[in-house]
This record gives C-alpha cells, sequence and structure tokens, in this order.
C-alpha cells in the first residue's frame, strides 16, 4: 500500500492544477465551441491524468520521504 506519508500539498496542487487548469477551461472550450461533447471527455481524462502524473512524480522523486520524517521521525528512534 502506497501512503502519502504527510505529504499532501502536492496531490493537492496535482488536484487544483487538474480541475481549475485544464478541466474547466477545456470543459468551457467544448460548451462555447463545435468541439462540444468530445472535448467533455477530454476534461474529464485531463482532471484525472495530470494530478496522477504530478502525485506519481513526486513519489518517484522520493521528496515525500523527507516530509513524513518530519511527521514522523527515523525509525529506531
Amino acid at each position: 500500500m502506497i501512503s502519502a506519508g504527510g505529504d499532501t500539498r502536492w496531490p493537492l496542487y496535482g488536484r487544483l492544477v487538474g480541475l481549475y487548469g485544464l478541466m474547466i477551461p477545456i470543459a468551457a472550450l467544448g460548451l462555447l465551441t463545435p468541439i462540444g461533447v468530445p472535448a467533455l471527455y477530454v476534461a474529464i481524462t485531463a482532471e484525472t491524468v495530470v494530478p496522477a502524473l504530478i502525485t506519481v512524480h513526486r513519489f518517484r522523486t522520493g521528496k515525500w520521504k523527507l516530509v513524513s520524517r518530519r511527521y514522523r521521525g527515523v525509525a529506531g528512534d
């Protein structure tokens, strides 16, 4: 099981970018142009994929461990 380990800011940033940076503008584009429903599918996909990529990137860099250690301490303390 993968835990955030106290690093909750980056998943929040990912959700904000996905929702306000991509989903709303793309959905508005679909509403205001002839693109229509396909733009809504792209908006929903972008709103899900972008936060996932940001969170995976943060996990793979290992920087979340530093945040976790500030809250939990090092094992064996």
